[in-house]
């Protein structure tokens, strides 16, 4: 199971829901999501369950990688909240 990680001052802390295993990461550092937008997919009990970001922002700092096996509550990446434009 991945050790804790720091958070990056500014951010918060999107959290694995249920303890699993990191089956891809759909943000990188840098990149602009919106609150509900997939950052992550988790593998627990042969299900996939997706992770959805819980502020508009920038995300700051990856806390996981593919393959990682993460506790219930452990951080997967940080956003920094911020205003983030529609796509349209």
């Amino acid at each position: 199971v991945a050790g804790p990680v720091l958070a990056p001052p500014g951010t918060v802390a999107v959290t694995a829901p249920l303890a699993g295993s990191v089956v891809s990461l759909a943000v990188s550092p840098g990149q602009a999501v919106r609150a509900g937008a997939t950052v992550a997919v988790l593998e627990s009990m042969k299900m996939e369950h997706l992770v959805h970001a819980t502020a508009s922002g920038i995300v700051r700092a990856l806390a996981a990688a593919s393959g990682d096996a993460l506790a219930s509550g452990a951080a997967i990446v940080f956003i920094e909240p911020a205003e983030v434009a529609d796509d349209r």
